[in-house]
């Protein structure tokens, strides 16, 4: 991870995504780094309180030309990792309204 995203994580309270939904895109220039969304950034979100969406999207340094995705899976990917991303924040959304409207006061 580097160290200023590492910096950024630090300076956040633990509870800095209590009740948010997040997703994870991420890059690198060998499928060797796959592993790292799931080993070292969803563990993080996971303490500061994220609602994660399962899956992420992972993007090698060949995907890219001139700072463009020309991979027409990643476009399909992220298309379809936003939707998750939706549908999953909506979820809570009703499940949380649900639980505050049983409390009844």
């Amino acid at each position: 991870m580097p160290a200023s995203l590492k910096n950024l994580f630090d300076l956040l309270p633990q509870k800095a995504f209590e009740y948010k939904t997040c997703s994870i895109i991420t890059t690198a220039g060998s499928n060797k780094h796959y592993l790292i969304p799931e080993q070292q950034l969803k563990p993080i979100l996971g303490y500061m309180k994220a609602n994660i969406v399962p899956n992420y999207v992972y993007i090698l340094d060949t995907d890219f030309d001139n700072g463009e995705i020309i991979n027409d899976d990643i476009h399909f990917r992220i298309d379809k990792l936003v939707e998750d991303t939706i549908v999953l924040a909506k979820a809570y959304k009703d499940i949380w309204a649900q639980q505050e409207d049983s409390y009844g006061f």
